[in-house]
């Protein structure tokens, strides 16, 4: 009894799991989730998504660039933590315009960022 308690505490402290052994769910549990599911119809609504969707609102249509969302989205934290702007901000950016907006052009600023307007 013992032993078989010390070897359960040791897996346990090995980062062990055993196999799942749950049967699989199948379609019928989707479409039930599906129809739970609210208006917006990706489940993964995001913290830039939704802050892309805000600004887009406060510019009272106006087409926004990527550089403007990234400010918007990234400026206040890493002013905070005095940080550059990275790359991978920009392609978060990009990754969540894609789902919410459309390209309308390019800016006419230094680097000719997207331009983008919300999705209708």
């Amino acid at each position: 009894m013992a032993n078989e308690e010390w070897a359960k505490r040791f897996l346990r402290l090995a980062a062990y799991s055993p196999k799942d052994t749950r049967e699989p769910r199948g379609p019928e549990h989707m479409a039930k989730m599906k129809a739970a599911r609210g208006p917006y119809s990706d489940p993964r609504d995001t913290y830039i998504a939704r802050t892309i969707r805000y600004a887009f609102e406060s510019s009272r249509g106006n087409p926004l660039s990527t550089g403007q969302l990234v400010k918007e989205i990234y400026g206040w934290q890493l002013r905070v933590e005095r940080k550059p702007l990275r790359s991978w901000h920009y392609q978060n950016v990009r990754r969540a315009l894609r789902k919410v907006a459309v390209p309308v052009g390019r800016a006419s600023t230094r680097g000719r960022s997207t331009l983008w307007q919300l999705r209708v």
